[in-house]
């Protein structure tokens, strides 16, 4: 009897060290963030914010700027290799920043992730809601 149990335990070990890798085994993570790290995303021309993934994978983003006037969306996708930063964001017009400014208190931007893993085909979906400063 020890020696079957030993066998089999060491045939565990043996095929997990061969057989087994770490990556697979890992779940996709999906990162979005403000480009300086803060935790509100600055009011400009330009309303950036980054995103990765932890493995190879397809990402979609949807953007929805919520104010109190209106509600704007976007949608932008694109491939990423392991540990690779995507900037994403859009253009606000002259009136656009200028109404942001003055209402930043109750606007609030929107943003899903959804990123399939290229290996296993899984997805992943990450939403985060940002406020927003001068």
């Amino acid at each position: 009897m020890k020696r079957i149990t030993g066998l089999l335990v060491t045939g565990v070990l043996f095929s997990m060290m061969l057989g087994g890798s770490a990556d697979a085994a890992t779940p996709l993570r999906v990162k979005v963030a403000t480009p300086d790290g803060n935790p509100k995303v600055k009011v400009a021309k330009k309303v950036k914010l980054l995103a990765s993934c932890s493995k190879d994978c397809n990402i979609t983003a949807k953007l929805k700027l919520i104010s109190p006037a209106n509600t704007l969306t976007g949608n932008v996708s694109r491939g990423l290799r392991a540990q690779q930063f995507w900037m994403i964001g859009f253009v606000l017009t002259r009136y656009g920043r200028n109404y942001l400014k003055d209402n930043y208190r109750d606007s609030k931007l929107k943003v899903r992730l959804s990123a399939v893993d290229l290996e296993t085909g899984k997805r992943t979906v990450k939403i985060r809601t940002f406020r927003f400063r001068l």
